[in-house]
């Protein structure tokens, strides 16, 4: 027998492979043993050699290690060692790969494309909830999805997660949860080359499994029109749904591409739409034509009034209604960042006097000229964001890819993709080149890959690197990419997860959407190259916070919890004629120090996220002093560690301040970004990384303003005017049997919205 080097216990226990000798029946019955813990988890036959999978759990190695020790033991003549049918069977022992939990009579694949994989989970003595969370919260943070169904067998959970074959193999701790891996049974995805019978079938079959929510949340397109005959969209676009803001222009879709966006607004990139259960749809749409048809005349007016004329009709046809305002179209880039009476437009209509009337805009950040994707992805950072994408409040939607895969014709040979798996798209804009305005895009989403023929001098967008959704004309279905088709995902998530948090203002779904995002292993090898500040700051100008996470957005693991504030400030007051800074609010976090004292020195995630609208004032007047572009600003503190209440207290006090005057405390160590780099615009996120330890005393958060132009202008009412902000944090741990969220609920005695101090005046 060759026993494996570096057989080592983890945290939790070791999966192990036993292979067969040549001539022998490997006796596997003997590595199961329950009573100890130790499971037999597959078995499988190939070429003659029969291979045992186990799992051991942390301590019981020694149980196998006695069994060979007692083989090995001294006998008297004619009689057999201790355990000799399971000792001479073996011919080697390792540490389990992918290899030894394929279980599939399929040879596994040998690519590395991204694809759904049947897994075969142990439960452990758990139900089959728990043993979800656990599996899933490993896997989440390798970017790896999880099913939300599954099926439960004695002793086994079946999942399917979404991965390629590179990601499985190297994730040592998720294959310590799996006893077996197979292909997934999925439906065929429609072939790209599909006829338009088949396109009929597909969408036939996929009509008959909608299930329609209630009417009180749409995601409203302002583009070429949309196709209302379409059978997929026809169930949510009423009649009445559809407007023009030109009486002359056509409601139906003139061009496409609002019928395009529709599809994926309602069901994502149809590739991904797998087996044939419900497909729910928890809100509606609406649809305006902000564009004229060909040879049609274009409205003499500015394109911001466009934009707030057809939210308007919107508005008026249907008062009662939530809506998410999706707008992928886009004029010239803005290669500074600053604000235009466009950006402003989206501004003002989104900020609504910072009450209920606020509104969130979903925009695209625009796409490269094709001339530059050859170059990509350094032609990315040579173009700036579209106008209205620079707009404060918007969400503003860029796009990465995971597509890879070319056309299988000879007319590809050689051809290769772009953009490499989790990289910036070849067509996503950037504020590579700004300095001071916001962060732009703040998310990323699935916008499709281009490809580069065999010299490097010719490029194309093939079907099998866009994304398939609904069309308008004879085929009901068609492609799209760019940053267009990633817009219309973002509005989705955000209309799903305002349907399902009714309540949520449209800074905390915006906030909620960023809080979520992580940037891909692609992205982080490309800018952060190292640990200084402008790798960072090139890393967010280009991808935002990352890529957005349906799932993290609109559930919590157990072992990550996140909480909500939604919140209400007045920044400045009026004294002796002066605006001067009024108040702050500091917030107690219901921390399970008990919890965090226990885990002592392993590592814990705490991510912030503070989401505001401002009024803009964009007339170009310097934007310094009293011609500030934002109303206000709002920052968040933590309580660093050893530091007092007093102490934090006098601390935030002296940072109600201009926001260019520079504090004498230094920054806090364990941010990601830090102070700085997270006080671009009017969303700001950072995570923190340390010792659980170093977390439990830090119980504090305190959310306070400013300068902004209110305050400089005391005579005008605005000087006290209220604020809403959404303060979003979330605890994770990298201990997958930590279950945060119980802990945490059970600090929840009382609203996270008690603030410990209401307001605390300068100097106090």
């Amino acid at each position: 027998m060759r026993a494996a080097n570096n057989l080592q216990e983890g945290a939790e226990g070791i999966t192990i492979e036993f292979r067969s000798a040549a001539g022998f029946e490997l006796a596997f019955k003997s590595l199961d043993l329950p009573s100890s813990g130790i499971e037999l988890l597959n078995v499988r036959i190939v070429d003659g050699v029969t291979y045992a999978t186990c799992y051991v759990p942390d301590g019981k190695l020694r149980i196998l290690a006695n069994k060979i020790q007692r083989y090995l033991e001294p006998v008297a003549d004619g009689k057999n060692p201790k355990n000799q049918a399971l000792i001479d069977s073996i011919e080697s022992i390792g540490l389990a790969t992918f290899s030894a939990l394929w279980t599939d009579e399929a040879a596994p694949p040998d690519d590395q494309a991204r694809r759904a994989w049947e897994v075969w989970l142990r439960l452990d003595d758990q139900d089959a909830s728990a043993a979800l969370l656990r599996f899933a919260a490993a896997a989440q943070p390798l970017q790896i999805t999880v099913s939300e169904q599954w099926i439960e067998f004695p002793g086994r959970l079946v999942v399917v997660v979404q991965a390629t074959r590179a990601e499985l193999t190297t994730a040592i701790e998720l294959l310590n949860l799996i006893a077996e891996i197979r292909y997934a049974d999925v439906s065929t995805a429609l072939p790209h080359d599909a006829t338009i019978c088949e396109q009929d079938a597909f969408v036939v079959d996929l009509a008959a499994r909608i299930v329609l929510g209630d009417d009180s949340v749409a995601v409203s397109i302002l583009d070429t029109g949309v196709s209302r005959l379409h059978p997929l969209i026809a169930p949510l676009l009423a009649e009445g749904d559809m407007h023009s803001v030109h009486p002359a222009w056509p409601r139906n879709d003139h061009q496409g591409h609002g019928t395009n966006m529709a599809g994926l607004a309602l069901y994502g990139n149809m590739q991904d739409i797998t087996g044939n259960g419900a497909v729910p749809v928890p809100y509606r749409l609406e649809s305006v034509t902000i564009l004229a048809p060909v040879g049609g005349a274009h409205l003499a007016a500015p394109f911001g009034a466009i934009t707030q004329q057809a939210v308007s009709y919107c508005e008026i046809a249907a008062p009662h209604r939530k809506r998410i305002i999706c707008k992928a179209i886009t004029t010239q880039s803005s290669a500074t960042g600053e604000p235009s009476s466009y950006s402003g437009a989206i501004d003002m209509s989104a900020f609504a006097d910072g009450g209920e009337a606020s509104r969130l805009f979903v925009i695209s950040a625009g796409n490269t000229p094709d001339m530059h994707w050859l170059d990509s992805p350094n032609s990315n950072l040579s173009y700036g964001v579209e106008r209205p994408g620079q707009a404060w409040n918007a969400l503003t939607v860029g796009a990465y890819t995971q597509l890879q895969a070319l056309p299988g014709s000879a007319d590809y040979a050689g051809w290769q993709s772009i953009a490499e798996p989790g990289g910036l798209s070849p067509f996503s804009a950037t504020s590579a080149l700004w300095r001071r305005w916001p962060i732009k895009p703040e998310v990323l989403f699935e916008g499709g890959n281009a490809a580069k023929d065999p010299a490097g001098m010719d490029v194309e967008v093939p079907n099998t690197l866009q994304l398939l959704t609904t069309r308008a004309g004879v085929r009901p279905l068609g492609y799209t990419s760019m940053t267009s088709a990633a817009t219309a995902q973002a509005a989705r998530l955000a209309a799903t997860v305002q349907a399902q948090y009714h309540d949520y203002w449209p800074e905390t779904i915006r906030g909620l959407i960023v809080h979520n995002a992580e940037w891909t292993a692609a992205q982080r090898a490309r800018f952060v190259i190292d640990e200084k500040q402008a790798s960072r700051l090139l890393l967010l100008r280009s991808c935002g916070y990352g890529v957005a996470q349906q799932e993290r957005t609109i559930f919590s693991a157990r072992n990550r919890v996140s909480i909500v504030a939604q919140e209400v400030i007045q920044p400045f007051k009026k004294e002796d004629s002066k605006g001067k800074m009024n108040q702050c609010r500091i917030f107690a976090l219901p921390w399970p120090k008990e919890v965090l004292y226990g885990l002592a020195e392993q590592p814990v995630r705490l991510k912030v996220t503070l989401s505001y609208f401002v009024e803009p004032s964009p007339g170009k007047r310097g934007w310094l002093n009293r011609y500030r572009y934002a109303s206000h600003g709002l920052r968040f503190d933590l309580r660093r560690n050893n530091e007092s209440v007093d102490v934090f207290n006098k601390r935030v006090n002296a940072a109600l301040r201009a926001e260019d005057e520079e504090l004498d405390a230094p920054d806090d160590e364990g941010w990601f970004l830090g102070s700085k780099l997270r006080s671009y615009g009017s969303i700001h996120s950072d995570q923190w990384t340390g010792m659980a330890i170093n977390l439990a005393n830090r119980d504090l958060i305190a959310v306070y303003p400013v300068i902004g132009w209110w305050r400089e202008n005391a005579r005008h009412e605005h000087c006290e005017m209220e604020a809403r902000f959404s303060l979003i944090f979330s605890l994770e741990s990298g201990d997958i049997n930590l279950d945060l969220y119980s802990a945490v609920q059970a600090e929840l005695e009382i609203p996270l919205s008690a603030e410990l101090t209401n307001v605390l005046e300068p100097g106090a």
